[in-house]
């Protein structure tokens, strides 16, 4: 193995000017006794590692360039049984560094004025970041740090520069990080001796530049030496003029020289006489060219910026805050009012509900000031009217709105749209529940079976709408339910003693069909014509046999879609595998008639007749006292007459599943 210590070069892996001229040690660890061949700067040095695994290896000043980088180093051991290691690292080179001084010192000309010197100079220069610069001006040595940016600046009070016409020397010494140091030196001009005054009430006699007067041009006045050369500098706008014989000086701003606005602002003047002498004057001077501050708050109105139905109805106010001592018009929408404005500038104005039209949408609000000098400014922004729930709509609960027994079953849900982030509640018979609505505004709710009665009526949906403004908005959906239904009534059949051709029905319905279970496991649809007999009994006649062994069952859908089926045994001896047809599945068995099959003994248990009649758990048995049935599980619960036949009724489990059964029948319990 072999490693490359850390903290190399005086404990921080890095090598200044001083460390590289000393030479340098590079250190590591390796197998004590192994050969280290140590490359860096492109000179290997080959050292042993000592017993304590420690190696070290020399390099001359000579061999290390200057500059600032990262050098690699490279080191490969060698131990006695010539297995190699290698190891890799990078020490930074830090040998030298910089130090300037900026051109264009004291205002930029390299020239100390009277004004600048009596209000102390500044001068500034550049480093490497961090570096520390010693600056000595006029005998005073400053300290300071050069910035990130490697920028440094040394402040030298007033009293530190002596008054005259001279040249004075500037020093600066700058130190890094790494003890490097780099010292440069130039020279600034002092030159102290002139006088220039500026006039008092400038623009218009009031010293305060309005928008009007800035738009004009301005024209500044004051007095100097005869005949010297005067700048007058606004806004780091310079105009320069001369003095006339009577030392009079007057400077123009054109329109647009000076930056808008409404701040206070320097007028500063040097003058420099035939001699090169300067002197230096300045003055307070108002721009006033705006109304600041100028606000509208539409945010907080209603404390959340919206005006919803029941906030409009007792009309808007309007807050915001302007410079005191202005006058401030507000439009909303076509309306137009003058607000009233406090002491402080906060202005507040109202609007009737009359002057804001109801809807969804965003009203232009536009706040017009002028200020006490006779600015004017504009500003716009949107208040949202929110008066109503935009969209709100229901589908139709079913496609025909009515609920027959299989849509009350599966639970109904209702969906519609509405205005996205809005709630939704609907009631049904006195039942209300909350919908869920997605992002964008879809919402549906689902009410389960036990929440919708069971029957023949009409209902309605109320569903109320409130959305994030705070609007109600309600629809009523209406809607039918008819979960009641009657199993289709087999009565005599046609038994030609090779099979079933027809059979007599005194509730014979169009929609009534007949279905073979055959004793292959298969339904097959029986065709057939029905005929009118008279008295309410109609025969229904198959247009082929339905064969011995062969069951039969006759489904009727109402008018609601209620399906309810009667199913028919003909096979005499029958026993409960015929419930066990494959086909059963896709009818809902409310009634089972044994009366044309001889000796039929069934066994039922409650998941039988949940399993035949899916509308109601509920199955009605007709038969004959040849015929035994054996209800698993059953409870007897008295009787019941239904057409004028009596059936003891049986309930099994918890749930209510029921089976009526012929009195005839032998019931086994």
């Amino acid at each position: 193995f072999v490693t490359i210590d850390s903290g190399q070069a005086g404990g921080d892996d890095t090598i200044s000017g001083a460390e590289a001229a000393s030479g340098v040690t590079l250190t590591g660890t390796a197998e004590a006794g192994s050969t280290v061949e140590v490359t860096f700067q492109g000179v290997t040095r080959t050292v042993t590692a000592t017993d304590d695994g420690i190696w070290s290896a020399d390099f001359a000043a000579s061999e290390i360039t200057g500059g600032e980088y990262d050098a690699p180093i490279s080191v490969t051991s060698t131990n006695a049984s010539g297995d190699t290691a290698t190891a890799n690292s990078t020490i930074r080179i830090d040998t030298e560094t910089a130090v300037a001084i900026d051109d264009g010192q004291a205002g930029g000309d390299d020239m100390i004025n009277g004004a600048e010197a009596a209000n102390g100079v500044t001068l500034t220069g550049t480093a490497e970041a961090g570096a520390t610069v010693d600056v000595t001006f006029q005998g005073v040595t400053r300290t300071v740090t050069a910035a990130s940016d490697g920028t440094w600046s040394a402040d030298f009070a007033a009293s530190e520069i002596l008054s005259g016409e001279y040249d004075a020397d500037v020093t600066a010494t700058a130190t890094d990080a790494y003890g490097n140091t780099e010292t440069v030196t130039g020279t600034v001009r002092v030159d102290t001796i002139t006088a220039v005054a500026i006039d008092a009430n400038q623009a218009g006699g009031d010293d305060i530049v309005s928008n009007a007067e800035a738009a004009a041009g301005v024209t500044l006045t004051g007095t100097a030496e005869a005949g010297a050369t005067v700048s007058v500098t606004v806004e780091g706008v310079t105009r320069t003029t001369t003095a006339d014989s009577s030392g009079n000086w007057a400077a123009e701003f054109e329109a647009g020289s000076l930056p808008s606005g409404e701040y206070d602002t320097t007028v500063s003047v040097t003058s420099t006489d035939a001699a090169g002498n300067t002197a230096t004057a300045t003055a307070d001077l108002r721009v006033d060219t705006l109304v600041d501050p100028l606000t509208v708050d539409t945010a907080s109105v209603e404390g959340d910026g919206i005006v919803n139905e029941d906030e409009h109805s007792d009309g808007v106010t309007l807050t915001g805050t302007v410079e005191p001592g202005s006058t401030v018009v507000v439009q909303l929408g076509s309306a137009t009012e003058t607000a009233t404005v406090d002491s402080s500038g906060n202005w507040t104005v109202d609007f009737a509900a009359s002057d804001i039209p109801e809807g969804s949408y965003e009203a232009d609000v536009t706040v017009t000031a002028t200020d006490a000098v006779g600015n004017t400014a504009e500003i716009t922004d949107t208040l949202t009217i929110d008066t109503e729930v935009v969209p709100f709509e229901a589908d139709s609960i079913t496609d025909d709105d009515i609920v027959n027994i299989a849509e009350r079953a599966a639970g109904l849900t209702l969906t519609g749209t509405v205005e996205p982030g809005s709630s939704v509640d609907v009631s049904i018979e006195g039942l209300t529940r909350s919908a869920s609505v997605d992002a964008d505004g879809n919402w549906s709710v689902e009410f389960d079976a036990d929440d919708l009665p069971e029957g023949t009526y009409s209902s309605s949906a109320v569903i109320t709408a409130t959305d994030p403004a705070g609007n109600t908005a309600t629809l009523t959906e209406t809607f039918e339910v008819d979960t009641e239904y009657d199993a289709p009534n087999v009565g005599n059949i046609i038994d030609t003693g090779a099979g079933v051709t027809g059979f007599f029905s005194d509730d014979y319905e169009d929609s009534d069909t007949a279905h073979e279970l055959t004793n292959g496991g298969a339904v097959e649809d029986v065709t057939g014509t029905s005929t009118d007999l008279g008295g309410g009994s109609t025969l229904f006649s198959f247009d082929e046999t339905v064969p011995d062994g062969s069951n039969l069952v006759v489904n009727r859908v109402d008018d609601a879609g209620n399906s309810s089926s009667t199913m028919v045994v003909f096979e005499d001896g029958a026993d409960a595998t015929v419930l066990d047809h494959a086909g059963l599945s896709q009818f809902n068995i409310d009634e089972l008639n044994l009366v044309h099959a001889d000796n039929v003994n069934l066994t039922l248990t409650e998941a039988d007749i949940n399993a035949l009649s899916g509308n109601s758990d509920t199955l009605t048995v007709h038969g004959g006292s040849d015929d035994t049935l054996t209800i698993s599980g059953a409870t007897a619960n008295g009787s019941q007459t239904i057409d004028g036949e009596t059936y003891d009724v049986y309930t099994l489990g918890d749930d209510g599943t029921t089976i009526l059964v012929d009195e005839d029948v032998n019931t086994v319990i």
